[in-house]
């Protein structure tokens, strides 16, 4: 399960510099599943970022770098958001057994759902 509707979490400025570091491909994903990321972003260091999720929605997290240690919501752990939406289902990142495992080739409802909303002209989506 992707993280949904994260970006709230984070100032403009920590958001942008998030998916800069996201678009430089400095976001390695080590482990992800329904309930947590696990990742390391390469910085001034490597930092460690760990988020907890809760029915797709970020419920923790963490960052060992100096800027998280002072309780705010950082640039990596953006990165690592922007990381997680965009990751592709497959075995590392999914449980034995599950849908995605066992038809790769088919569509993602969610992805097709956000298409056929973003396609919508505002004055369609508030009727």
């Amino acid at each position: 399960m992707k993280p949904a509707k994260w970006k709230q979490l984070f100032a403009p400025h920590i958001l942008s510099r998030g998916r800069d570091y996201f678009d430089s491909e400095l976001v390695e994903i080590e482990a992800m599943d329904e309930q947590s990321i696990e990742a390391s972003v390469e910085g001034t260091d490597t930092y460690s970022v760990e988020i907890l999720l809760r029915k797709g929605k970020v419920v923790q997290m963490t960052c060992d770098c100096p800027y998280a240690a002072g309780g705010e919501n950082c640039k990596h752990m953006a990165a690592v958001l922007f990381a997680a939406e965009a990751e592709p289902a497959d075995e590392a990142c999914e449980p034995e057994g599950s849908e995605k495992n066992a038809d790769a080739n088919a569509p993602d409802p969610e992805t097709e759902l956000r298409k056929a909303i973003d396609s919508l002209s505002e004055e369609q989506l508030r009727s």
